[in-house]
């Protein structure tokens, strides 16, 4: 096969290809049913395949400029704050979609030097450079005894203490846990229940304290004493649908950041909360022309805000927003 495809969906295109291919020289040379002519339908299904693979390819390279070049609008909506980290801007910038993988961005952390995202077994570490630079990929991270276990999805993940703290749930939904990473290797250091929770869709630790969510409703952050996950009294918020992911913004206010998969009654997808008083600071609007991409994660870096999207699960979209225009 052409060590041009190396993409597993245009492999499978091209295997079959070259398949059909040999089939209609065969054919021809009569060798593989000698009493039966070739015919031309086995060359326009041949066709048709090659046919296929240029859509498909046409289709991804539309979407891929759509999403690189699309305007991203962080807007203020419902009651505004001075205090707010975003202030209303129409930002641009999104890098790096992954096309035909629904296994990659669910969520994002970041430390001074690389980006790392987390997908439903996998974490990347990625350069924060112009062509974002895939540094270590763990396609497998989710270590066997705990798919065994029936876990099998990871959430929003973020970074304390020079580890990554990922949240990771099982197929019923029952007992997530918390794993930490190493960032050198992306290798799985310990794991641990947290109690009292069913869904765990983004964890952040701040101050020694571990804070979560349920999903699809929220109505409070949970609390836990880092790194015993002990119980803390939870914290009431406005009601969250779809809560995915959170993160402090530990290059600014402090503030809590929470993202949504679904926009409420203001068209709020995204809430900023004081991290002292845990009122609610600012609720935002995050619109992309692409309205049918699904927020994710977010991280926070002194000048830049990422978050990750997906489009029911097939194409994905890292989004690298510029604070330093705000």
């Amino acid at each position: 096969m052409d060590s041009r495809f190396t993409h597993p969906l245009l492999s499978s295109f091209a295997d079959s290809l070259d398949e059909s291919l040999a089939s209609d020289a065969d054919l021809e040379r009569g060798e593989l049913h000698p009493h039966k002519p070739a015919s031309h339908p086995v060359r326009r299904v041949s066709a048709l395949r090659i046919l296929c693979i240029g859509l498909a390819l046409m289709v991804s390279a539309s979407l891929y400029f759509a999403v690189q070049f699309a305007t991203i609008n962080v807007r203020p909506c419902g009651s505004t704050s001075v205090n707010a980290s975003l202030p209303e801007v129409r930002l641009k910038r999104m890098v790096l979609p992954w096309f035909f993988n629904w296994k990659t961005a669910q969520g994002v952390a970041s430390d001074a030097k690389y980006l790392y995202f987390s997908g439903r077994n996998s974490i990347r570490k990625i350069r924060i450079d112009r062509f974002a630079t895939t540094v270590r990929n763990n396609p497998s991270a989710i270590p066997q005894e705990l798919v065994a276990n029936d876990y099998d999805h990871l959430g929003d993940i973020s970074m304390y203490n020079g580890k990554i703290i990922a949240p990771v749930e099982d197929k019923a939904w029952v007992r997530p846990i918390i794993v930490e990473y190493d960032p050198k290797n992306l290798s799985a250091v310990r794991s641990q229940r947290v109690p009292s929770q069913r869904h765990l869709p983004w964890a952040a630790v701040k101050e020694d304290v571990l804070y979560s969510s349920e999903s699809p409703v929220a109505r409070e952050i949970k609390r836990y004493r880092w790194p015993t996950l002990e119980p803390l009294p939870p914290i009431k918020t406005n009601t969250i649908r779809g809560a995915q992911g959170g993160e402090f913004d530990t290059a600014g206010s402090g503030n809590l950041l929470l993202s949504a998969s679904y926009a409420d009654e203001q068209g709020c997808n995204m809430y900023e909360y004081d991290s002292k008083t845990w009122k609610l600071v600012q609720a935002y609007s995050l619109s992309t022309p692409l309205k049918f991409f699904e927020l994710e994660g977010l991280t926070i870096l002194p000048s830049h805000l990422a978050l990750t999207a997906n489009l029911y699960d097939l194409f994905q979209a890292i989004i690298v927003l510029d604070r330093s225009e705000s």
